[in-house]
């Protein structure tokens, strides 16, 4: 058994150098890039740090959560309106990508894009092109798009609830999240900063401690919720 659990641990290891690796190599190019994984593995984290280590910080990172807007709301933040588009447009807008453009566009959830808007994603993708709603001129953009996706966007594709042509486009790189599962070294640092970040608020002078026994508890604990959770927690 124990032999079993060093090659286990020894896997881990490897999943979390390769995703490291990957990183730093895919911080250096301008391709796009796919991130995968379940939900609260840190994929926005990833996605800054892309940003961050590459060619374009210092331009902006943009962040946008697909899965928090309606279809209509999607389009006018990503692409942008002018005066008059719609009521309550009453000044132009500049959209995300042209917003951008010259740095990094993080699309969270990108699997909750409508069909209808994908197609309209695509072209922007493609051709680095936009078009404002209510206008009739196109803008040349230069945004690099980094998406991520907590769900199997191979099956939405299989589907017909994601375009195959827009999965070409946006996973050109992949990068496949480590779950905390597979990384429960990093528990004991992770709550204790945490918590230490939250003394202040609380009042608390001396630093947070985590006897033994509740760090087994916690390592034993399934985090379905990966990240997330345990700093919720």
């Amino acid at each position: 058994m124990k032999e079993a659990k060093n090659d286990r641990s020894g896997g881990d290891r490897n999943l979390i150098s390769e995703l490291e690796e990957k990183i730093e190599r895919y911080a250096r190019v301008p391709h796009y890039v796919l991130i995968t994984g379940e939900r609260g593995t840190g994929k926005t984290t990833i996605a800054r740090r892309l940003h961050e280590q590459g060619a374009r910080s210092g331009k902006e990172f943009v962040n946008l959560n697909c899965a928090s807007l309606t279809s209509e709301l999607l389009e006018s933040e990503l692409f942008g309106y002018e005066k008059g588009a719609f009521t309550g447009a009453t000044q132009p807008k500049a959209g995300l990508f042209e917003i951008a453009s010259g740095g990094t566009l993080f699309l969270d959830e990108i699997g909750e894009i409508p069909l209808g808007l994908q197609a309209k994603l695509l072209k922007a993708v493609e051709e680095k092109r936009i078009r404002r709603l209510g206008s009739t001129n196109e803008r040349t953009i230069d945004a690099r798009i980094v998406a991520a996706t907590s769900q199997n966007l191979k099956r939405m594709v299989s589907d017909g609830r994601f375009r195959a042509d827009l999965y070409d486009r946006l996973n050109i790189l992949n990068l496949e999240t480590v779950p905390l599962r597979h990384q429960k070294e990093k528990i004991k640092d992770l709550l204790l900063a945490q918590l230490n970040a939250e003394r202040p608020a609380v009042g608390r002078k001396r630093p947070f401690e985590i006897s033994d026994r509740a760090l087994c508890v916690l390592e034993s604990y399934d985090w379905k919720g990966n990240f997330r959770e345990l700093l919720n927690f």
